[in-house]
This record gives C-alpha cells, structure tokens and sequence, in this order.
C-alpha cells in the first residue's frame, strides 16, 4: 500500500499583522487534508520556524527587515517526524526535504518578483532557482509549488 502525500500552496497577501490568519489557514488546510502548503507573500522577517497552536511546523524565510514578500511551508504534525532538512535560499524562495522512500521528498516554495520589480531582480530570482533546484539529486523527488507571478 502506497501513501499519499497532499500539497498545497496559498498566496496569504500578508501575515505580519493577521495573527488569526494563520489559525484560519491551518483550519482549511485541515480540513482539505492538505500535509504540505507552500505560503507565499507572507510579509514575515527573518528565517526559522515554529510549533502553531495546532501541532503544525512552520518554515518560513523572508528578508531581514521589512518587506512585501516572505516564503513559508507548513508541515502537518504527522509529517513533521520525516523533515530532514530546511534551506532558506532566499526571501522569495526556501526549501525543505522530508524523508521518504525509495527517496527523499523536496518541496521549494517560491514567490516570484513581477514584471514591475524589472529584468534584473526577475533574472536573480530565476537564477537562485535554478540553482537550488540543479542542487538536488536527479533521484529525489522535487515539487515546486508557489506563485509564479505569470500572465497567461
């Protein structure tokens, strides 16, 4: 028998100032059963993680001081026993390895600059990326969710 594994992402438009935000979004996420979201835009500072009310981890990265980005991916408490590693590459990016079999789990949350940020905020962005992602062993598994800032 296989597991299943549910992801998610959400652009939250900021949590700086919304603590029960955050309450509100681990309710849905529960009751879609969601054991992975990818946050994006959520204004936070600095780089770590935290322990919600609910028993879920937060990883988050965002720049130092204030700004209008920030990545975070909540983890689901069951899963929180397989994370083995979490990388905050940059305020708009961040990764985080869960152990599984036959191989480890990637999850790389992004927010990504839009058009009016100019070429070349958009081409370090895209350059971190690429990085980070050619980073990974072809034999992992890799999701890359978030928001992309794209017209379609």
């Amino acid at each position: 028998m296989r597991n299943t594994l549910s992801v998610a992402t959400w652009n939250v438009q900021g949590l700086k100032t919304h603590t029960e935000k955050l309450a509100i979004i681990e309710k849905e996420l529960s009751r879609y059963k969601i054991d992975i979201a990818g946050l994006s835009k959520t204004h936070w500072i600095g780089q770590g993680f935290f322990k919600t009310s609910l028993n879920n981890y937060v990883y988050f990265s965002s720049a130092d001081q204030q700004n209008y980005t920030g990545v975070a991916i909540i983890v689901s408490e069951k899963l929180q026993k397989y994370v083995l590693d979490f990388k905050a590459i940059s305020d708009r990016s961040m990764a985080l390895k869960l152990n599984a079999r036959p191989n480890p789990i990637n999850t790389v949350q992004v927010y990504a600059p839009t058009a009016a940020s100019g070429d070349v905020d958009i081409d370090h962005f895209y350059h971190d990326l690429r990085s980070s992602l050619q980073n990974i062993p072809n034999k992992e598994i890799t999701i890359v969710t978030g928001d992309f800032n794209t017209k379609i």
